[in-house]
């Protein structure tokens, strides 16, 4: 017998099937050419960065193992191979058709064991045993409406392989407890893979009466981010329960990710990374007719990840925001260059990086801004901070630039000036010129340009790139410019132009809250606070954050008041701090809240094209936010772009705690 070549023990092949192939390769010539050669074939599509081709390439290695009469294993080894990428990326008619076409022999082969067998496309690698293949079967024949088949499939799974509780009923109530009382404080229900696929077929197959509210969540706590669950075919069915169950906000979520597993922006590039070798008419007619279907599940999923109603992007911008958003920016600096004979002062890292601590520790402002750059004239100081204050841009820089000034030597400082400079959009501002800052009528500020190319950041954003870089520059900032309020609101204009405030306007909303003390300056305010404004109170609490606003003019109340009266009848809020948040969702949804930081809250299009204007802003978003038939218990899924989490909210003696479930940072 020759000895098998190192190649093939990669595909983990069992040593019956080792045994099998080397007699088979002692028999045959096999690999006369490598476009007739299955293992090599396989070993390109593991390499080929393009999904299309490599499902055009594993169909081919089966084919070219079927008609060569390879042994049944041989055969459906391969067969495994093509049709689990299907499954994975969700085409389960195309996975049902290529199933059921091949030969009976190699099909009842193919359940002997999980699909996946360690070879997932190349950017999906995983060694997760899915399990019985007959689930993974079962649930592309419920999503095809084929149950008679899906039913036929479980009922031949081997009891070994379906746990116990096996039935949708019995796994509902006893695993998750949702019908025989739940303890004080919720917790995610223990089960493992094999059962939370079960429930999900089975749900399916025959649905209980019972709320699905427990498996639903528990899937997404104890499996979002497991490989069996970031399959295609196995999100499209947990979203299908999701919406057939009324918790549509879930179904969109979940819809959204399997529409990003099949991101085709590197396609025309990874195009040229194709082998000639396996560039035949077959394979290229076979590759494209991939793509195709791809697209058509990628446009399918898009639009199921859509609201039922979606206004035009047109009428979801409100006119008062248009305004603002259309209006030109208020600072129109020019860039100058620095004097004749004047350079650039050069630092290494290791001088900026002391530089900066001994303006730390010689510099205490009472602000918790980062010190860049202190210039003293006399008795005036003046200090230029960094803070994401209103610009939330998580970990691509620092936010934008405030001004501090103080005229008694630093013993006092006047409030933070608002630049409107966000860092590296384009500018930086040089921490030591030779070029005086202070001048009579304003600042006069040295920058070097680093403009960030917004088109190619990556999270952690570690190797950033810029478009346009130079040095040598200076900006001035005139005080009539930083001070300017033109609505007297104690909000500068410039502040108001980042907020998205009137700056001509002192209450925007209208709801007689001035802009500089709203907590909420674009949502007109309610005083009563039912049931569903106090969920969504304490989801703000425990997912916006903030320093806490100190309450004021909160009327008559009994003097054994609870906080949920003060937060209820309050009139006005003085806020600790300018950290401002920003949210994408409805703005009806928080009228009567009151965040604890003052929070702008804008549509998906205003947030849109408020990034057209300023660039990143990292708006909140609650992808998820569902309540059970119940009404005591609801699940929200939030994201900041750069980081989020899950969180379980439980009405307890009649108030809404929030329990964390997860937490992720890029």
């Amino acid at each position: 017998m020759r000895s098998v070549p190192p190649r093939w023990l990669d595909l983990g092949l069992c040593a019956p099937v080792l045994a099998m192939l080397a007699l088979l390769s002692s028999a045959t010539n096999v690999t006369a050419t490598e476009a007739a050669d299955p293992v090599r074939l396989h070993e390109l599509a593991e390499s080929v960065p393009h999904t299309p081709w490599q499902l055009a390439i594993r169909e081919r290695a089966y084919r070219v193992t079927d008609a060569s009469e390879h042994p049944v294993a041989i055969r459906a080894m391969f067969a495994q191979r093509w049709i689990d990428l299907l499954l994975e990326l969700g085409l389960t008619d195309q996975a049902l058709s290529g199933w059921e076409s091949l030969p009976t022999p190699v099909r009842d082969r193919t359940l002997d064991s999980p699909f996946n067998s360690g070879a997932r496309s190349h950017h999906r690698q995983s060694t997760v045993d899915y399990g019985d293949p007959r689930l993974e079967l079962a649930a592309a024949c419920i999503l095809e409406g084929r149950l008679d088949l899906a039913r036929q499939l479980v009922a031949e799974i081997p009891v070994k392989t379906k746990k116990s509780p096996s039935d949708a009923d019995t796994l509902v109530s006893a695993t998750f407890a949702l019908e025989l009382g739940r303890p004080d404080r919720w917790e995610p229900p223990e089960f493992d893979d094999d059962a939370a696929r079960l429930a999900l077929v089975q749900w399916h197959l025959e649905p209980p009466e019972a709320d699905p509210f427990g498996l639903l969540v528990g899937v997404m706590v104890k499996f979002d981010r497991g490989p069996w669950f970031r399959s295609g075919t196995w999100q499209r069915l947990f979203a299908l329960l999701a919406a057939r169950e009324g918790y549509p906000s879930l179904a969109r979520h979940v819809h959204r990710s399997a529409t990003w597993k099949l991101d085709d922006e590197w396609w025309h590039l990874a195009r040229q990374r194709i082998p000639d070798v396996v560039k035949t008419p077959e394979l290229i007619a076979a590759a494209s007719r991939a793509e195709d279907a791809i697209n058509g599940l990628r446009d399918l999923l898009e639009q199921e990840a859509r609201p039922s109603t979606v206004a035009t992007p047109a009428a979801d911008i409100d006119e008062t925001i248009r305004r603002l958003i259309a209006a030109p920016s208020i600072a129109q600096l020019h860039e100058q260059r620095l004097p004749r004979g004047m350079d650039p002062v050069v630092m290494t890292y290791e001088q900026e990086r002391d530089h900066r601590e001994a303006l730390r520790n010689e510099h205490l402002l009472p602000f918790p801004h980062e010190i860049v750059r202190v210039e003293a004239r006399g008795d005036s100081v003046v200090a230029v901070g960094a803070s994401q204050d209103y610009d939330p841009v998580g970990e691509l820089s620092r936010g934008a630039y405030w001004v501090f000034r103080s005229h008694d030597g630093g013993a006092r400082w006047e409030p933070p000036l608002y630049t409107g400079l966000r860092i590296t959009m384009p500018y930086v501002v040089r921490p030591r010129s030779d070029l005086p800052m202070i001048r009579r009528s304003g600042l006069r500020v040295e920058v070097e340009v680093r403009e960030l190319d917004l088109d190619h950041i990556m999270f952690p954003p570690v190797a950033t790139i810029t478009k346009r870089e130079a040095v040598g520059l200076y900006l001035d900032l005139p005080w009539e410019l930083l001070e300017r309020d033109s609505d007297g609101d104690g909000l500068t204009d410039l502040a108001e132009e980042r907020l998205l405030t009137d700056p001509h306007q002192a209450d925007t909303d209208q709801d007689s809250l001035n802009d500089r003390i709203d907590p909420l300056p674009q949502v007109p305010h309610r005083v009563e606070m039912d049931d569903r404004t106090l969920l969504m109170q304490a989801i703000l609490d425990n997912t916006l954050g903030g320093v806490p606003a100190v309450v004021h003019e909160v009327g008559d109340l009994d003097p054994d008041a609870d906080p949920g009266q003060v937060a209820r009848r309050h009139r006005r809020v003085t806020h600790a701090s300018e950290r401002t948040g920003f949210l994408i969702g409805d703005r009806a949804s928080f009228r009567g809240t009151t965040p604890a930081r003052r929070t702008i809250v804008l549509s998906s299009a205003e947030h849109a094209a408020a990034k057209e204007k300023f660039g990143p802003i990292f708006a909140t978003r609650y992808d998820v936010l569902m309540t059970n038939r119940v009404g005591d218990l609801a699940f929200v899924v939030w994201s900041a772009q750069w980081r989020g989490g899950e969180g379980i909210v439980e009405k307890i003696d009649g108030q809404w705690v929030y329990s964390g479930l997860g937490f992720w940072v890029t």
